[in-house]
């Protein structure tokens, strides 16, 4: 598929969404399979926040909904996936599938600067009202965010996974 949306903010932003994907999919690359299943954080009450396992997933559904949100605000069709937790060989495909899904959502459409910042994208989380461009600018920073809390993960599983190599 061709998409022509040269024009407006919209290519910007979403050329830094795809950048942070694509690194975010290349640091995990380092996380070997028993840590991508490791429960580390049992306290959490945040399901989504358990394991590297359960914040990939939640990153990957979150992306297609912020996507979605979007195609509602545009009247663009939507057919977003169900919430699916992830093996660690499917995160590289369905990283890529978000942003496919969040180009597409814009193909043929020539969104002005104004109108990123005057549409209005409704979440159904605390019934947040957002603009096209703060909700994009929401899906890079989750990432980063996440990335940070995998970071910790990994430095706790690490040292753990010391000591008890220590113990043989």
């Amino acid at each position: 598929m061709t998409i022509n949306y040269q024009k407006g903010p919209v290519p910007s932003l979403l050329n830094v969404y795809k950048n942070i994907l694509f690194e975010f999919i290349t640091f995990l690359k380092s996380v070997d399979n028993k840590q991508f299943m490791s429960i580390v954080d049992k306290e959490t009450e945040d399901k989504d926040c358990y394991s590297i396992q359960t914040i990939v997933s939640h990153i990957i559904n979150s992306g297609f909904g912020y996507a979605h949100y979007i195609r509602l605000a545009l009247n663009v069709e939507s057919g977003r996936p169900d919430y699916k937790l992830i093996s660690i060989d499917e995160i590289e495909t369905s990283l890529t599938n978000v942003y496919k899904f969040t180009e597409d959502t814009f193909a043929y459409k020539n969104i002005t600067y104004n109108e990123v910042d005057l549409k209005i994208v409704k979440t159904p989380w605390n019934d947040d009202l957002y603009s096209i461009e703060s909700i994009l600018e929401h899906a890079i920073v989750h990432i980063l965010r996440h990335k940070n809390q995998i970071a910790r993960f990994i430095k706790i599983l690490n040292t753990k996974m010391g000591n008890e190599n220590e113990n043989k």
